[in-house]
């Protein structure tokens, strides 16, 4: 994300993961399933002109452990993933991305 003036730029969001084969479900049943994953707040100052790069993480190690493994097995994963830009006066713009999770 950059800007075009000094401002912190903050991103969060959260992740659908459909489908994927675990141990405990067969192939068939999991294709219904739905996955949900929080993402943590991630911020960094942006200066001006400049450009940064916000890793997103999910919430916990155990939602970390599952996503990686429905990715793994096949699962069709998506981050909607909102980021605000705030400049020093308090301005903000806001913009939303879809991104799809490849393994």
């Amino acid at each position: 994300m950059g800007s075009n003036e000094a401002a912190t730029a903050a991103a969060t969001g959260k992740v659908i993961a459909k489908g994927g084969a675990t141990r405990s479900l067969p192939a068939q049943a999991s294709k219904k399933m739905k996955s949900k994953f929080t993402l943590k707040l991630a911020s960094k100052e942006v200066t001006a002109g400049g450009q940064v790069t916000l890793k997103l993480k999910p919430r916990g190690k155990k939602n970390k452990r599952k996503l990686l493994k429905l990715v793994k097995g096949g699962a069709k994963a998506r981050a909607k993933i909102t980021v605000t830009l705030t400049d020093p006066a308090g301005n903000s713009a806001t913009e939303r991305l879809v991104v799809k999770l490849k393994k």
